[in-house]
Protein backbone atom coordinates (compact mmCIF):
# COMPACT_ATOMS: atom_id res chain seq x y z
CA UNK A 1 0.00 0.00 0.00
CA UNK A 2 1.13 3.23 -0.96
CA UNK A 3 -0.45 6.73 0.23
CA UNK A 4 1.36 10.08 -1.16
CA UNK A 5 0.75 13.83 0.25
CA UNK A 6 2.77 17.21 -0.05
CA UNK A 7 3.42 19.43 2.29
CA UNK A 8 3.84 23.34 1.28
CA UNK A 9 5.70 24.98 3.59
CA UNK A 10 4.61 28.37 5.15
CA UNK A 11 5.72 31.31 3.27
CA UNK A 12 6.29 34.59 4.21
CA UNK A 13 7.66 37.92 2.33
CA UNK A 14 11.20 36.78 2.01
CA UNK A 15 10.06 34.02 0.13
CA UNK A 16 7.84 35.66 -2.43
CA UNK A 17 10.62 38.50 -2.18
CA UNK A 18 13.22 36.01 -3.33
CA UNK A 19 10.98 33.41 -5.96
CA UNK A 20 8.29 35.38 -6.71
CA UNK A 21 4.78 34.93 -5.78
CA UNK A 22 3.54 32.08 -7.83
CA UNK A 23 7.00 30.37 -7.38
CA UNK A 24 6.47 30.19 -3.72
CA UNK A 25 3.39 28.90 -3.55
CA UNK A 26 4.08 26.23 -5.74
CA UNK A 27 7.23 25.11 -4.01
CA UNK A 28 5.89 21.68 -1.68
CA UNK A 29 7.70 18.50 -0.67
CA UNK A 30 5.99 15.68 -1.12
CA UNK A 31 5.77 12.25 1.26
CA UNK A 32 5.64 9.13 0.27
CA UNK A 33 3.87 6.30 2.63
CA UNK A 34 4.91 2.88 2.15
CA UNK A 35 3.35 0.01 3.90
CA UNK A 36 4.53 -3.87 3.47
CA UNK A 37 3.54 -6.97 4.99
CA UNK A 38 5.33 -10.06 4.52
CA UNK A 39 5.73 -11.82 8.01
CA UNK A 40 6.22 -8.01 9.78
CA UNK A 41 5.22 -4.62 9.23
CA UNK A 42 7.69 -2.45 7.07
CA UNK A 43 6.49 1.00 7.14
CA UNK A 44 8.85 3.16 5.09
CA UNK A 45 8.34 7.08 4.83
CA UNK A 46 9.89 8.99 2.17
CA UNK A 47 10.09 12.83 2.15
CA UNK A 48 11.39 14.34 -1.10
CA UNK A 49 11.23 17.80 -3.25
CA UNK A 50 12.83 20.23 -0.56
CA UNK A 51 14.95 22.91 -0.91
CA UNK A 52 18.54 21.95 0.69
CA UNK A 53 19.07 23.78 3.74
CA UNK A 54 15.49 25.33 3.92
CA UNK A 55 13.27 25.31 7.26
CA UNK A 56 11.25 22.91 6.35
CA UNK A 57 14.11 20.44 5.56
CA UNK A 58 15.29 21.03 8.97
CA UNK A 59 12.02 20.64 11.00
CA UNK A 60 11.59 17.08 9.26
CA UNK A 61 14.94 15.84 10.34
CA UNK A 62 13.88 16.49 13.56
CA UNK A 63 10.63 16.01 13.46
CA UNK A 64 9.94 12.83 11.80
CA UNK A 65 12.01 10.95 14.24
CA UNK A 66 10.42 11.85 16.73
CA UNK A 67 6.82 11.14 15.43
CA UNK A 68 7.90 7.49 14.07
CA UNK A 69 9.15 7.23 17.25
CA UNK A 70 6.22 8.01 19.14
CA UNK A 71 3.59 5.50 17.07
CA UNK A 72 6.20 2.77 17.30
CA UNK A 73 5.93 3.15 21.29
CA UNK A 74 1.90 3.27 20.36
CA UNK A 75 1.74 0.08 18.69
CA UNK A 76 3.99 -1.87 20.93
CA UNK A 77 2.70 -0.84 24.36
CA UNK A 78 -0.57 0.78 23.64
CA UNK A 79 0.29 4.78 24.29
CA UNK A 80 2.46 7.47 22.70
CA UNK A 81 5.58 8.82 23.88
CA UNK A 82 5.31 11.70 26.15
CA UNK A 83 5.10 14.70 24.03
CA UNK A 84 8.43 15.35 22.25
CA UNK A 85 8.53 18.60 21.08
Amino acid sequence: MRILGSWLDVWDERHEKQYGIWRAILRHGRTVYACDAVDLVCLTITHDRLEPESEMLEGISKGWPKVLSSLKTLLEVGRPLPKLW
